[in-house]
């Protein structure tokens, strides 16, 4: 049952040491071999729609940042030569975020759930932030504001790519952690299929509708996933 506090973990088969990763104590989740420990059918699909939601919402964010940081960052005479500068930096930006997820997997008191939406909500902060930020500066200053907040959300959303690889193994036994993986590409396959809309979107409707469903879905997966996991260390993840 979930109410056990620092029980030892009951797997069947060593189910616990595959799939996404075994079990840390103190779970208290049952991980039966013909389905989840704990927890009704419709919580199951509660979670996996949940999962998929996030997995959407990070997919359009990563990939399509690439489409909107080029297109709305500057024109111009010059445009070709932006659009190569910026997808340079929207590259650069995924190594800091990488690094970042390491570091908010591996913090003890930062729950993967909590760093998922944390990094998810970011990036669509940015790009709800934007368009009423930039009137506010001077003209010459506007583009440059908006690739900084572009960029600064391409940072987050590589954090939460990670990070939603990780998930999983928190909210699902090991038994379903396969199918949820498979569960999550499909809608991220879709939200990926729907990125290159962004490029000949009006920017506006990037910078609030991208951003703002980001933060809604980043809502849900805190308010509406299970709680109560401690986070991962790195010799845990196997």
């Amino acid at each position: 049952g979930e109410g056990g506090g620092g029980g030892a973990v009951v797997s069947q088969g060593g189910d616990g040491q595959g799939g996404c990763g075994h079990r840390r104590a103190g779970e208290g989740s049952v991980d039966h071999a013909g389905g989840g420990g704990g927890g009704s059918d419709a919580s199951w699909c509660l979670r996996f729609v949940v999962m998929g939601l996030c997995w959407l919402a990070v997919s359009v964010l990563y990939y399509g940042l690439d489409f909107a940081t080029s297109h709305s960052g500057g024109g111009g005479s010059t445009s070709s030569d932006s659009k190569f500068t910026h997808f340079a930096l929207t590259c650069l930006a995924d190594l800091p975020g990488y690094l970042l997820a390491y570091a908010l997997a591996a913090a003890p008191r930062v729950g993967r759930r909590a760093a998922t939406a944390l990094t998810i909500g970011a990036a669509g902060g940015c790009l709800l932030v934007t368009p009423a930020l930039v009137p506010l500066v001077p003209a010459a200053a506007g583009p440059g504001l908006a690739l900084s907040l572009s960029l600064a959300g391409k940072f987050a959303a590589s954090a939460g790519f990670v990070l939603a690889y990780l998930l999983p193994a928190d909210i699902f036994p090991t038994s379903l952690c396969g199918l949820a993986i498979g569960v999550a590409n499909v809608f991220a396959r879709l939200g990926t299929m729907l990125a290159p809309l962004c490029a000949s979107a009006p920017p506006f409707v990037v910078q609030v509708g991208l951003g703002g469903t980001a933060v809604v879905i980043a809502a849900f997966a805190m308010v509406l996933l299970p709680a109560g996991r401690s986070a991962a260390t790195p010799a845990a993840d196997v």
